[in-house]
């Protein structure tokens, strides 16, 4: 299940066009006006910085993934995916919550890249480009707890970021031995001074056999990786 929604949520993050050979679920974005501005253009704000563990977002891929790889909090879980090259990403779980209050019943980090056709300029063309991922999953059986949380990490982005689109998505998932429903709420945020997203997700996956219903918060970070 974890590596069906892995996927599926890089792709809502890369609305456009993510080069992985993934088309499976229908995503509907529409632009919003913010009328606030981020106040440290050329920074990444702290509130970005202490919602993804006060990782040095500012830095390169290799540089973010060493000081996860030296920190105890990260835990390696994973060495395949996506036939990603192992040395090139980090999938494991963490006990660092961020700025999340509401417990999990666990969290998975992933660190990867994507190559999408993104707009990083305001106002300038979309290309291909090399895109540093950071994506965290924090899991509960409570659909209040993910609500609480999207909630709140809105309100501390709507302040600081210049720009929102809105994702909805519903689509079937299967691992295998469960089947079922998987329906997500997000929005994406983006700043372009420097160039970055933050991705915050609802989803809900309801078993067609009617077991327990699992349900994420998800967040991701990214950047070009130059």
């Amino acid at each position: 299940m974890k590596q069906t929604l892995s996927l599926f949520t890089l792709i809502l993050f890369l609305v456009s066009k993510c080069a992985t050979g993934i088309t499976d679920s229908t995503v509907s974005s529409h632009k919003e006006s913010v009328k606030t501005q981020d106040t440290l253009t050329g920074q990444i704000h702290p509130v970005v910085k202490q919602i993804f563990y006060d990782l040095p977002l500012e830095k390169s891929r290799e540089d973010i993934l060493n000081k996860i790889l030296n920190d105890k909090k990260f835990v390696s879980t994973d060495f395949f995916f996506n036939n990603y090259q192992p040395s090139s990403f980090f999938k494991g779980n963490t006990t660092d919550r961020g700025l999340i209050t509401s417990k999990p019943d666990s969290i998975q980090v992933l660190l990867a890249l994507g190559y999408p056709s993104l707009t990083t300029e305001k106002g300038g063309k979309a290309d291909y480009k090399n895109i540093m991922l950071l994506n965290c999953k924090y899991f509960y059986s409570s659909k209040d707890s993910v609500e609480r949380e999207y909630g709140k990490l809105l309100k501390m982005l709507y302040p600081i970021l210049t720009d929102s689109s809105s994702t909805k998505s519903e689509s079937p998932y299967s691992t295998g031995k469960v089947s079922g429903q998987m329906i997500s709420n997000g929005k994406i945020f983006e700043s372009y001074k420097p160039y970055y997203r933050v991705g915050i997700n609802s989803i809900s996956m309801i078993p067609a056999n009617n077991s327990k219903s699992v349900f994420v918060l998800d967040i991701v970070y990214g950047k070009e990786d130059k």
